[in-house]
């Protein structure tokens, strides 16, 4: 029998022959799970990867103190302010929005999204909390939709709460006037609210309220009393109700 003995005098390619064996098998094995997740999302079922990390996120911000009693009875205070979902709901999520801010934007496709699947279960609360230092536009934006709120109902309300975000790098009078007319408000009420700055009185309250819990940025969302700071998603707010039941 002819030997290589040159082989065998070299264990390093002997290791270097097996580790390559046994990187090839694990990239194999990689390739087939990858491939089983693909088809796994495209058949409707959730991302594994990033449930994983949502489920991590959820459970690092139920650890952050919950409000007290009373100042969440403040910050979820149902008068005069835009609503949506079961006000009979055992969730009630608050949001401290700024119609300039893009993170908000980013925010509400995936909170409209989260509401729409649990009807039932959730309450969403408006807070306005616009950043005037930094948005030009974010108080007039605020004083629209209050008026669209006050004179035309929550419905029209929140036509034109989604066309504040959709056009949002023109936040000018003259298109928060052109968004008024698209959702069919009355022309006349409108301007007269928005001259006479009808709703920031309670615009200011809510500022307060958020100075006074702090706030840093928008959005900033409040589950039950739990602080949420920043944008969230889709993924994390499910993980959150998963683990509220």
């Amino acid at each position: 029998m002819n030997v290589n003995w040159k082989f065998l005098k070299n264990p390093w390619a002997v290791f270097g022959g097996v580790f390559s064996l046994v990187v090839l098998f694990g990239l194999i094995l990689f390739s087939v799970q990858v491939v089983r997740y693909i088809g796994q999302i495209r058949l409707g079922a959730p991302n594994p990867f990033e449930a994983k990390s949502a489920e991590k996120k959820a459970q690092l911000l139920f650890r952050q103190p919950v409000l007290a009693d009373d100042v969440r009875s403040q910050v979820e205070a149902e008068e005069g302010n835009p609503m949506l979902g079961n006000p009979e709901a055992p969730i009630r999520l608050v949001e401290f929005l700024d119609y300039e801010c893009p993170f908000c934007q980013r925010s509400a496709p995936d909170v409209r999204a989260f509401l729409a699947r649990h009807p039932n279960d959730v309450l969403l609360i408006i807070r306005d909390f616009p950043l005037e230092s930094v948005h030009a536009n974010a108080m007039g934006a605020a004083i629209a939709a209050r008026c669209i709120l006050a004179h035309e109902g929550a419905n029209t309300y929140w036509r034109y709460h989604d066309i504040l975000y959709r056009d949002q790098l023109n936040l000018s009078p003259e298109m928060l006037r052109a968004s008024a007319e698209m959702v069919g408000a009355d022309a006349i009420l409108f301007q007269k609210c928005t001259d006479a700055r009808e709703p920031e009185e309670s615009i200011r309250a809510s500022l307060a309220l958020g100075a006074s819990l702090n706030l840093r940025g928008t959005p900033t969302f409040f589950w039950n009393g739990t602080p949420i700071p920043g944008a969230i998603d889709l993924a994390t707010l499910e993980a959150m109700f998963a683990m509220s039941k």
